[in-house]
Parts: C-alpha cells; sequence; structure tokens
C-alpha cells in the first residue's frame, strides 16, 4: 500500500483523530498493528481480540473487503487500525461521559443497598440498525482496550460491545475519501452513527429515571 505522508502529532489527544480519513487512519496506525503481537506480549491491554457477529449494517461489510484490497491490507488489519478512530470518536460523543458516570453511581447505589431488582430491565434488545442487515455471520479484529472501552458503554447505554463497534465502523469507513464507497455509504452507512447519537439522547432520559428511582430507594 502506498503511504501516505502524515505527520503523527497532528493526531494528538485534542480530536485531530477525528478529522482523519479512513485512509489516513490505516496508514497512520499500519505499523503499530503489524508489531501488535509483540506489544501484546508486554501489555493485555494490546492483546488482538474478536467481535464475532450473526448480522451486520447492510453494506458495512461490503466496504470493509474492497477497502482491504484497495489498501492492500487484511480486513482484519483494516479493522484493528480503524479501532483507534472507532475510540475517539465515542470518547467524542457529547454528554456520554457524564450519563456513563451517573448511571454507574446509580447502579452501584442500588447494589450496595440491596435493591438489585432495580438494575433489571436497563438492557435494550428492541434497539434496531437503521438499514437493513447482512444476515451473514462474520467475525472482526479490534484491540482489547477498545472493546474494554466499549465493554463500559454497554451496560449504561443498554447495548452489546458488538453493536457499539459496528456503529462506529460505519462512522468511521464513512470518512473515506475514495468516492468508490460514497452511494452505498451514504445510502446505508452514514444514518447508523446519527440514530445512535439520537439514541443516547432519549437514553439520558432513562438513565436518569433510573437515576431518580434509586435516589428514592435510599430515601425510604
Amino acid at each position: 500500500m502506498a503511504g501516505v505522508p502524515l505527520n503523527p502529532s497532528k493526531f494528538a489527544e485534542d480530536g485531530g483523530l477525528l478529522d482523519a480519513s479512513m485512509e489516513e487512519v490505516v496508514s497512520l496506525f499500519l505499523d503499530k498493528e503489524k508489531r501488535r503481537h509483540k506489544d501484546a506480549k508486554e501489555n493485555d491491554g494490546e492483546q488482538e481480540v474478536v467481535v464475532s457477529a450473526k448480522v451486520t449494517p447492510m453494506g458495512l461489510l461490503a466496504v470493509l473487503d474492497l477497502a482491504s484490497h484497495n489498501l492492500g491490507v487484511s480486513r482484519s488489519m483494516l479493522t484493528k487500525c480503524l479501532s483507534h478512530q472507532v475510540a475517539c470518536w465515542y470518547d467524542s460523543l457529547p454528554n456520554l461521559g457524564v450519563l456513563t458516570e451517573e448511571f454507574y453511581g446509580a447502579y452501584s447505589g442500588a447494589v450496595e443497598t440491596g435493591n438489585p431488582d432495580l438494575c433489571d430491565g436497563l438492557r435494550n434488545t428492541s434497539y434496531r440498525y437503521n438499514s437493513s442487515l447482512t444476515g451473514r455471520a462474520t467475525t472482526f479484529r479490534t484491540i482489547s482496550w477498545v472493546l474494554n472501552k466499549l465493554g463500559n458503554l454497554s451496560l449504561p447505554l443498554g447495548l452489546s460491545p458488538t453493536v457499539l463497534f459496528h456503529i462506529g465502523l460505519c462512522w468511521s469507513v464513512a470518512r473515506s475519501s475514495d468516492d468508490v464507497y460514497r452511494k452505498t455509504i451514504d445510502r446505508f452507512l452514514r444514518a447508523e452513527p446519527d440514530k445512535l447519537i439520537d439514541y443516547i439522547g432519549g437514553r439520558s432520559v432513562r438513565v436518569k429515571g433510573f437515576i431518580d428511582e434509586v435516589n428514592y430507594r435510599l430515601k425510604s
């Protein structure tokens, strides 16, 4: 794959990574991901992990498969590179950090005071991808610390880490600078991150109700 000249300092923790295209992200992290096996020996958080799925948003697999060919990398290498941008995107979502912190505070209060029944029913089983689905079981590769980050968001949002990873990939590939993916992205993938952001707003209302109920039990 032809390298894209990049200045790594451009992508410091100031959100610069959010402005990178899919192709730039791969160029930026490719060498690091090639060394992952070595790095993982020293840090469990750097291990490569598998995300399995029975269904994925329509178009996601097609774009990833074509991008891996066009960029000259395996699909597993591609998704590991994009995982860095996925994690950065979730860190950037407005109010998600506050929602998560408040949720776990109330969750802890419910458990500590012997009211675990309040924790039931918080998982959202009705959430559906915006687009139709590809019903082909598949696996993606990511990094342990990224999956752990999504796992920490899973309970407050009521969604599985797998769903969160898929949506993050939809956002990342939608940043591609190659027009070959554009119609598929516009038709199927671009709406997935927008739907999640709207969902987080509604979820905040439900979490507030959970917090209020826990506080009521604490006072009674």
